[in-house]
């Protein structure tokens, strides 16, 4: 039963948040039967899977697993915060951008906690989030105040 309600409704929802932060570039990400992932770009029929892309394609398969798996067991209603630690390390610049930018959008139904040490993420973040309330909390600051 597992199989046959969640695993469709979990690829529905990876493939539209990988199309969003790939630029539309792979629209089909699919888990089959025991949970392995497959995916195609877009200007192909083949499938590949993740471990033949590059590692910050990969880190988006799973960044878009995660946020799939997120929204798909929350209970109606009922909004999980969604907790994010270096997720675009091997991300460049557009990459980022990207993820952020659907992160701004989720950010408006759920909490989001992202923790990261570059401090790119956090200038690309404070641009594409204007006009959104953010928190930004230094812990270096925080702990050498006393």
């Amino acid at each position: 039963a597992i199989q046959r309600d969640y695993v469709p409704a979990l690829n529905r929802e990876m493939s539209g948040i990988l199309s969003a932060v790939t630029s539309g570039k792979y629209s089909v990400l699919a888990a089959d039967d025991s949970l392995s992932l497959k995916l195609r770009p877009m200007e192909s029929a083949e499938e590949v899977l993740p471990d033949q892309l590059s590692s910050g394609t990969i880190d988006q398969v799973y960044f878009a697993l995660r946020l799939a798996a997120v929204r798909l067991i929350e209970k109606k209603g009922e909004t999980l915060p969604l907790f994010l630690d270096e997720p675009f390390s091997q991300y460049d610049e557009e990459r980022t951008k990207e993820a952020l930018s659907l992160l701004r959008e989720e950010s408006r139904t759920r909490q989001i906690m992202l923790f990261t040490c570059k401090k790119r993420e956090i200038e690309l973040a404070a641009q594409l989030f204007q006009n959104t309330p953010l928190c930004f909390i230094n812990l270096n600051e925080a702990s050498s105040g006393g």
